[in-house]
């Protein structure tokens, strides 16, 4: 009885560790987002990826395992968001794109380059999670112009109100202390900077009371905040020039993004959505 309880229980032990092993297997993690963008094409090519299979479009995000093909003549241009690399893709060929980068199958040429060091110092968040404007849509009749989000700089808080609205007051709300400022009392163009001293990271919002065309009341507010200091110097230096490609302007609005700039992002994404 005990030499056979000595065998059995290797056995055992073995058959536990072969299927716990089995559901290891199974349990591999899944990529959770997004790895790459096409950010230029001009010709034709398609992509196979999961969920769907389709054509190859400028702004498409692409998943680890992505397989893109490009006919005879066709460029693409590829960032991959992780690593901060950019691929030159040339057809005919095909391309794999992977968690660590974009390889080349069968043949097929690319060429690849990094990012400048002051963009690749952000981690770059894949498209889809951000909240760029890129489609500009029309705007309502009555409304506060002006930045809604986080800006590099008080220079770009310069607020507007558009439409008929007899303003009565404009104040300057710090969310979390509750502190009240006064801008004006009437005007229709102001600047939140010039009536206070503003500390990156705190959230401030914009409060315009007045009445409209009909004398009813109304409220227009916007709130916004100055990103890091340091983080601000990076990204007004790394500014594309007039003459930047599309996948640069591109990237810049991402890494404004990354940054917590998502106001001053919004006039990226115009500069890109004016290039399409």
């Amino acid at each position: 009885m005990h030499l056979q309880r000595a065998v059995a229980l290797p056995v055992w032990t073995v058959a536990i560790l072969l299927i716990a092993a089995s559901a290891g297997a199974a349990a591999a993690p899944v990529p959770t987002e997004p790895v790459a963008l096409v950010t230029e094409l001009a010709g034709t090519g398609s992509v196979a990826q999961k969920p769907h299979d389709g054509a190859l479009e400028q702004l498409l995000e692409l998943w680890p395992g992505a397989v893109i093909s490009l006919a005879r003549g066709a460029r693409a241009v590829v960032v991959h968001t992780p690593t901060g690399s950019v691929y030159e893709l040339a057809g005919p060929g095909r391309f794999r794109v992977r968690a660590s980068g974009v390889d080349a199958l069968e043949g097929a040429k690319l060429a690849k380059r990094d990012l400048p060091p002051a963009i690749r110092s952000f981690q770059l968040k894949p498209l889809s999670t951000m909240q760029a404007s890129i489609v500009m849509r029309g705007a309502p009749t009555l409304q506060l112009q002006g930045p809604d989000g986080g800006v590099l700089s008080g220079v770009e808080l310069n607020y507007r109100v558009r439409g008929a609205l007899a303003t009565q007051s404009v104040e300057l709300i710090e969310t979390e202390g509750a502190t009240r400022s006064t801008i004006n009392g009437s005007g229709t163009a102001f600047n939140p900077a010039s009536v206070a001293t503003l500390q990156p990271g705190k959230q401030y919002r914009v409060l315009v009371r007045g009445t409209d065309s009909r004398g009813r009341a109304t409220e227009l507010s916007a709130r916004f905040w100055l990103i890091d200091t340091a983080a601000a110097a990076r990204l007004t230096a790394a500014r594309p020039g007039v003459d930047a490609t599309l996948t640069e302007l591109i990237v810049y609005a991402m890494a404004l993004e990354s940054a917590g700039a998502t106001a001053s992002a919004r006039a990226a994404w115009q500069q890109v959505n004016e290039r399409r």
